[in-house]
């Protein structure tokens, strides 16, 4: 085949492609300026995840550290995404860097994945393109305490949602025939190493839409061919089943009595860690106001679809159903089931060993997002209308919906786009970032210059950069919380008093007049926690009112950083 042939039989998708990589590219751009090379800026979510690696890789630094001085609090983080950021770390000399560096491929493969399920529906460029679009905007589920959708961040859940859309396209395209219910599974394995919370409710939705969707085939072949699958999928998960079990102390979380750590746990995480019910009826009612008309316009258009094609021929509105089989599996994986579970442990006054299975009903958007889509394509094709009526409902639908997650929300895409807008206005095509940004990044510098290796940081924004970038521990984090609520309810209890000090310290750090007894208390905290140095959220003013044992050792126009005298 030659190159021009080639291209002529797939410039639709080529051309797609290369759309999806100006969008990587240009968001990316925007999220990071000038300061790739020490990148410290991550959100707390993906900072925990990066501050894993670097204990992993650097114990002596963190033998400090509240959390990741101890093995048991990170040992169960054995994924694909660690061994990424490890490798990149060597090139790129820091952990920030090496983390954000994922970020433009991250986007690529969630575009071109969803492009790829668009495809495997349609087998139209025009709608897939639109699928992708659509599928990728960005969304706070603020009903489910979480979000979907494209996001400027290396976490694994990103890349999770990425290649789960191959998977998707794999399981509608393909799943008739029989004989790839192996190849599935044993890729809804692999996709665990991603993000393991994701793979029991989506491989049991993949595996309903696969049972029931294929009619030409007997009862006890289907019952082989599952069998054999299940067990390729339990084989690839064994590594990751052995690591966790191992690294879940139940026992050590019994010595503290159900009744004290519980309400810690549901204060910290969600009310819906111990309540799936509570999380199952939320997500049924969904957003609030404007959102909550078009949240529930979604599951009335979808639900119309499915009863007005009941009597319709199966196999015309294959995909349609096996896209329904799928959020049947996810609802009762992520809801049902943890709904089961946990009545079962609560009355045996003990946790179970998940309480975060409610966050796979996320998986549900994107789908009931491509119901819509698929109805509106279908409609059209049924009534004989022109197909421009078809690519307006869907640019409607894409709008509306981009318009909320977006614009409304004020998502990192929007300050992103922003970012760029505003540096192409200076005829730049990379610009530095908000200078409040870039003193931040000089502190995290100064942190690791100016201070020993071990020694305790005590900030007042608990920023995780303190671990992953300045390599230092850090004395207290509010992100420390759901790890200790698997691993050790010991030092969850110590975690929670802490917790309770940092929430009085803010309510008094909003108060002006109170500076004196800010300080003076968040000093006697600081020695309390063994801290070394104390960083603030501010320039260092010397006319305002410091601490005689703070000895300020750097400072710039938002950040100070203080040395704690033990005298």
């Amino acid at each position: 085949m030659t190159l021009t042939r080639f291209f002529n039989d797939n410039k639709w998708h080529l051309l797609s492609f290369f759309l999806f990589l100006f969008l990587s590219i240009f968001l990316t751009i925007g999220k990071i300026g000038t300061e790739f090379q020490r990148y410290a800026l991550l959100t707390p979510d993906a900072g925990v995840y990066v501050s894993f690696v670097a204990a992993q890789e650097n114990p002596q630094f963190f033998v400090n550290d509240p959390l990741l001085s101890s093995e048991e609090n990170i040992s169960d983080y054995r994924m694909f995404f660690y061994g990424q950021i490890k490798a990149l770390r060597k090139i790129f000399d820091n952990y920030g860097s090496a983390a954000i560096a994922l970020v433009p491929f991250g986007i690529l493969i969630h575009l071109t994945g969803y492009y790829a399920l668009g495809w495997a529906v349609f087998r139209r460029p025009g709608p897939a393109v639109l699928a992708a679009l659509l599928l990728s905007s960005p969304m706070n589920l603020g009903f489910l305490r979480d979000f979907w959708g494209i996001i400027l961040e290396p976490i694994p859940r990103f890349f999770y949602q990425g290649f789960l859309a191959f998977l998707l396209a794999l399981s509608i395209g393909q799943g008739q025939n029989i004989k790839r219910w192996p190849i599935i599974l044993a890729y809804a394995g692999l996709l665990n190493y991603f993000h393991p919370l994701s793979t029991p409710p989506i491989t049991l939705g993949i595996m309903l839409s696969l049972w029931f969707l294929v009619k030409n085939e007997t009862f006890f072949t289907k019952i082989k061919m599952m069998s054999l699958s299940v067990i390729i999928l339990l084989v690839i998960l064994l590594p990751f089943l052995q690591t966790f079990f191992s690294s879940t102390d139940i026992g050590a979380q019994s010595e503290i009595p159900y009744a004290v750590a519980a309400p810690i746990v549901v204060e910290r995480l969600s009310p819906f860690a111990l309540h799936p019910e509570q999380a199952m009826l939320s997500f049924i009612s969904g957003f609030r106001g404007a959102g909550q008309t078009l949240w529930l316009a979604l599951w009335g258009l979808a639900i119309a679809g499915l009863i007005a094609q009941h009597n319709r021929n199966a196999q015309e509105f294959y995909q349609f159903r096996a896209i329904w089989w799928i959020i049947t599996g996810i609802l009762v994986g992520a809801g049902l089931l943890p709904m089961m579970e946990h009545k079962i442990y609560s009355s045996l006054a003990t946790f179970p060993l998940e309480f975060e299975m409610y966050r796979g009903m996320r998986y549900v958007v994107p789908l009931l997002l491509l119901l819509n889509l698929y109805l509106i394509w279908k409609y059209a094709e049924q009534k004989n209308l022109p197909q421009k009526f078809a690519v307006l409902g869907s640019i409607l639908l894409l709008g509306v919906w981009g318009y909320y997650g977006i614009l409304f929300q004020k998502s990192d895409i929007a300050q992103a786009t922003r970012q760029n807008l505003k540096c192409f206005l200076k005829s730049q095509i990379v610009c530095s970032l908000p200078s409040n940004e870039k003193d931040f990044i000089d502190t995290m510098d100064a942190l690791r210059n100016k201070t020993p290796i071990g020694a305790r940081i005590l900030s007042e924004g608990q920023e995780v950069a303190i671990r992953y970038y300045a390599l230092r521990p850090l004395a207290y984090s509010y992100k420390d919380g759901p790890p200790f609520a698997y691993t050790d309810h010991h030092a969850l209890m110590t975690w929670y008093k802490d917790y309770q000090t940092m929430n009085e310290l803010a309510g008094l750090r909003k108060h002006s007049f109170r500076r004196k007894g800010f300080i003076n208390k968040f000093v006697k905290f600081a020695y309390q926690i063994e801290a070394d140095y104390l960083v603030l959220s501010e320039p260092y003013q010397p006319e305002k009112y410091n601490h005689p044992a703070l000895i300020m050792i750097y400072s710039n126009d938002h950040y100070t950083i203080f040395k704690i005298s033990k005298e």
